[in-house]
């Protein structure tokens, strides 16, 4: 776990940190990242928000932190100092919100969070990560699954490939535009899934 933050940073599977606007550096640490080994399913029903991990935790691990983040599609910032002092600047998928519910253990587990908290925090999309975690800190992504919005989930909605596509042209975006993103420090991602 590196704890510096600078924007625009782009960190890899938890594991590798670049300039987001440098395309170069983006597409090599994508290149470098170890294919997940946990997967997670999104489903909703009347009261929760499911996520089902399953897969296997890598060699040595014994557990991993399932996170829950609370994303905003978009967000403007006016910058007040530093070498961007003076700009507004359009930040994209925002994480507003990175919470632990629960340890995975490598089985098959279904994890939930209530609804009702969510809609209620004004943000549009959700997901889940997997996260080794050691004594230095937070390490590894080995995992994720996401990107439902709260308004229109429907029961039994399997999001997975939803959040493949919308982070694959996320990607694209953000190398095509070189703009920055923001996402909890230390985490993620627009590379979660693009592997």
């Amino acid at each position: 776990g590196d704890r510096s933050v600078y924007t625009p940073q782009i960190v890899v599977n938890g594991d590798e940190h670049v300039v987001g606007s440098n395309k170069t550096a983006v597409g090599s640490a994508l290149k470098r990242a170890a294919p997940f080994t946990a997967h997670v399913s999104l489903k909703t029903n009347d009261m929760a928000i499911e996520a089902t991990v399953d897969g296997a935790l890598p060699e040595g691990a014994h557990m991993a932190t399932v996170l829950f983040l609370r994303i905003k599609d978009h967000k403007e910032v006016a910058i007040g100092r530093g070498e961007n002092a003076g700009a507004t600047v359009n930040y994209v998928n925002v994480v507003r919100s990175l919470q632990p519910i629960g340890m995975w253990d490598g089985k098959t587990q279904t994890f939930r969070m209530p609804k009702s908290e969510l809609t209620r925090s004004g943000d549009e999309r959700c997901a889940v990560l997997i996260q080794l975690e050691d004594d230095d800190g937070p390490g590894q992504i080995i995992g994720a699954g996401g990107a439902c919005t709260f308004d229109t989930l429907a029961p039994g909605t399997d999001l997975f490939g939803q959040l493949q596509q919308a982070l694959a042209k996320l990607l694209g975006f953000l190398l095509d535009a070189e703009q920055a993103l923001v996402f909890a420090p230390l985490l993620l991602v627009p590379m979660l899934l693009i592997q």
